[in-house]
């Protein structure tokens, strides 16, 4: 039985999140050779390239990707803006399916089940494009708050995907990277008197924090550092030099 050392041999997917006009729309614009499944409707706001109409059905998402797959084209990423609206699409189409009238009139969850179903073709027909074309895929998703049940300590509220608990935990174990979009935050000290205060102010830099945090879901498989400006340049960047150092096996 032979023994290989395994190499990447297809582009980053990659799940960027964060609050509304952050500024993930302008960074995926940005991405080599950008095609927008264009769910929410706002890629008109931005010269790229999409399909005519949009995609306002579960099936158009499905049909444009298969298009991407099967038809010759010289686009080098897709994106899907965003991933909480195609859930409500995916949550329509097992309504329209078993003709309920919401996602929770299915007995025992059984709504939400049909629906990772759906998800799961999405994210393998993502693969094949990522596999078959070697097309870089970037998700873009907003946020919510959710309260992190931590076993060791106190429970806190973390930043994650605004999606169904499964889908996102699909979604993120599936990614290669999972991005958090924000404003850079820092401390500031002020003594006032006898009392010490600490202030938290922002600094207007954007940035995609790359690391995990208690305050926000991030990670990523290419040893990236905690944080890159909101750029796809800069995030370029980063992961060419760590994949430049590993093959100098110098992993700092």
């Amino acid at each position: 039985m032979k023994i290989i050392t395994t190499q990447q041999k297809t582009p980053p997917r990659m799940i960027v999140y964060g609050e509304h006009k952050i500024g993930k729309t302008t960074f995926a614009a940005g991405c080599p050779k950008p095609i927008f499944i264009d769910v929410e409707g706002g890629a008109d706001i931005l010269e790229v390239k999409t399909f005519e109409g949009g995609a306002k059905s579960y099936a158009d998402v499905i049909t444009q990707l298969e298009y991407l797959l099967k038809e010759e084209h010289d686009f080098k990423t897709v994106v899907v803006d965003s991933l909480d609206w195609l859930e409500r699409l995916v949550f329509e189409r097992v309504c329209k399916d078993n003709g309920w009238s919401q996602i929770g009139d299915g007995s025992y969850g059984a709504g939400y089940k049909l629906a990772q179903n759906y998800w799961s073709f999405f994210l393998k027909a993502l693969d094949r494009l990522n596999k078959d074309k070697k097309m870089m895929i970037v998700l873009l998703a907003h946020t919510k708050l959710v309260k992190f049940e931590d076993p060791e300590r106190e429970n806190y509220d973390r930043w994650t995907l605004d999606l169904n608990e499964k889908l996102g935990n699909m979604t993120c174990e599936w990614s290669d990277l999972i991005a958090f979009a924000s404003q850079k935050i820092v401390t500031v000290n002020k003594q006032e008197g006898f009392t010490k205060t600490t202030k938290a102010k922002s600094t207007g830099e954007r940035i995609l924090s790359l690391v995990g945090k208690a305050a926000f879901e991030a990670g990523n498989r290419y040893g990236l550092p905690d944080y890159v400006g909101l750029d796809w340049q800069e995030l370029f960047r980063a992961i060419s030099k760590r994949k430049k150092n590993k093959k100098k096996g110098n992993l700092e």
